[in-house]
C-alpha cells in the first residue's frame, strides 16, 4: 500500500497532540513515540528501549493487542510504578476485563479497541475511578505500536496523574 493509498489520517506524521496538554512527561512521550515512528510505519516493540524512556518509564504502560473473533482483548505486559500508585493496584499479566472497574470496563475497552482500529493515539483527561477518594483526574496517551510496522499488535501508553491545579474546571451551573 502506497502513502496515497492509506486513509487519511493513517501516517504517524499526521498525528499531533492539543497544545493544552497538561503534564509535559505526555509531550515528552509523544515526541519519543512519534521519533520512533517512520514514513507510513508504526514502531513496533523492537523500535522502543526502556533506558530512553527513564524520565517517564514509571508512567508508562504496555498492552499486548489480542485479535480474536469475538473482538479485541488486551492484556497488560507493564505497568509502571507511578501508574500502580495512581490506580491503587498492579495489573501486569492480567487482561483488561479482569482488572477493569466493571462499569468502566466499555469506555477503557472501546478506547483501546479505537487505537488498534485506527492506528491513532487517543488522548484525554479523565477521572480516575477509585472509591473513598476525592476527584483524581490522569492525563492519559495511548500509541499504536506494531511488529510488522501496519498491524496493531501492542499499545503503549502514559497515564500521569493532574494535580488539582492542572485538573479540569468543573462545569460552571448557574
Amino acid at each position: 500500500m502506497t502513502r496515497s493509498d492509506r486513509p487519511a489520517g493513517s501516517d504517524p506524521a499526521d498525528f499531533a497532540l492539543p497544545d493544552n496538554v497538561r503534564d509535559p512527561r505526555v509531550r515528552r512521550f509523544f515526541e519519543y513515540w512519534k521519533g520512533k515512528c517512520r514514513p507510513g510505519r508504526l514502531p513496533g516493540r523492537g523500535d522502543i528501549g526502556p533506558h530512553e524512556m527513564v524520565g517517564f518509564l514509571p508512567y508508562v504502560i504496555l498492552l499486548d493487542v489480542e485479535r480474536r473473533a469475538d473482538g479485541f482483548r488486551f492484556r497488560y505486559r507493564l505497568v509502571g510504578t507511578e501508574v500502580v500508585t495512581l490506580f491503587g493496584s498492579d495489573p501486569t499479566g492480567q487482561y483488561l476485563d479482569e482488572a477493569a472497574v466493571p462499569q468502566r470496563y466499555p469506555q477503557v475497552h472501546g478506547r483501546l479497541q479505537s487505537v488498534a482500529e485506527t492506528k491513532r493515539p487517543h488522548y484525554a483527561i479523565l477521572p480516575v475511578p477509585l472509591p473513598n477518594r476525592d476527584s483524581v483526574y490522569a492525563e492519559i496517551l495511548t500509541v499504536p505500536m506494531a511488529s510488522d510496522g501496519e498491524t496493531v499488535d501492542l499499545l503503549l501508553g502514559i497515564r500521569c496523574g493532574l494535580t488539582q491545579k492542572q485538573t479540569p474546571s468543573p462545569p460552571h451551573r448557574p
